[in-house]
């Protein structure tokens, strides 16, 4: 669908659709919401406000991560989007806190909400909006391999589930069941609040360096095996970093070869690491005697 985009021209579509969305949503389910007075459909408003906050600072973090390496930065600045993600993280759970104590002051004090049709019609509009916005900006965060801007697809996918919530107690309230308002309201925090801390975690991980799934690791093993002259391969260590992993690891190759054969080995396996999970790997070139092979061991060393 962007395949003549480049980078830089797909941020800024994802920026531009996800503020223009939000911007229309936001404004039509705060307007509505006071009018009906729905706090379901208040909070769903004050969600897609947000998210227009949330998409700028995804642009800005994307931005500022795609800088190249400096002197200053020489592994570059790809880890100054995970500050973003969570600043979009903050005022997520912000927001969440604001807008259950609200409904939950409404729901104590039975205060119950009358249907409207106007609040069923924007629910369904909104709902069929952030599935197409959710799909178009995970495609391009994907793409780009940003964390910021996949983290801005998640919270938008929740806001699914947000206004579907908000469908439901409109057709509550048209059986006058209209406390029900206000429990979806406080459903809706939840769903915001879990997105919020599922962004945390992942950004966290990332600047704690920690280490990626066992699964990724024995990939690398079995990458860097099927690459012709590597006799043996351990001792991986990996970090996740933007949208890959950076670390390095130890390849065994023939002793006889020359000093140039075996850089050649090496090279292979970082550029097919680099292909295939787009692995910034570096190799360490070791000769294939019992000195150095780790094969008596019950499994390969990965650390």
């Amino acid at each position: 669908m962007f395949a003549n985009y480049s980078d830089q021209q797909l941020i800024r579509i994802a920026t531009v659709l996800a503020i223009s969305v939000n911007m229309i949503l936001a404004i039509l389910k705060l307007m509505i919401g006071i009018v009906i007075g729905s706090t379901a459909l208040l909070a769903d408003g004050v969600d897609s406000f947000l998210d227009i906050i949330t998409s700028i600072f995804a642009y800005i973090g994307v931005r500022v991560a795609n800088r190249p390496p400096d002197t200053s930065h020489p592994y570059g600045h790809e880890k100054m989007e995970i500050f973003f993600s969570l600043g979009i993280f903050v005022l997520i759970t912000y927001s969440s806190i604001q807008i259950f104590l609200t409904a939950l002051n409404q729901l104590l004090s039975q205060q119950e909400f009358i249907f409207d049709i106007s609040g069923l019609i924007i629910a369904i509009f909104s709902v069929l909006l952030k599935v197409l916005i959710s799909y178009i900006i995970l495609g391009i965060g994907n793409r780009v391999r940003s964390p910021a801007l996949i983290a801005n697809a998640k919270n938008f996918r929740t806001d699914v589930f947000s206004s579907v919530l908000v469908g439901v107690s409109m057709i509550f309230a048209f059986f006058e069941i209209g406390m029900l308002d206000s429990i979806m309201a406080i459903v809706i925090c939840a769903l915001i609040g879990y997105t919020g801390l599922s962004i945390f975690i992942e950004g966290w991980n990332i600047l704690v360096d920690k280490a990626p799934p066992e699964e990724i690791l024995k990939s690398f093993h079995s990458l860097a095996l099927g690459v012709p002259g590597v006799k043996e391969v351990h001792l991986i260590r990996a970090r996740t970093i933007q949208g890959g992993y950076m670390g390095d690891m130890h390849i065994l190759v023939n002793p006889s070869l020359s000093v140039l054969d075996g850089h050649k080995i090496s090279e292979q396996v970082v550029s097919l690491l680099k292909q295939e999970q787009n692995a910034s790997m570096i190799v360490h070139l070791e000769p294939y005697v019992s000195e150095e092979s780790l094969k008596d061991y019950s499994e390969v060393e990965i650390e």
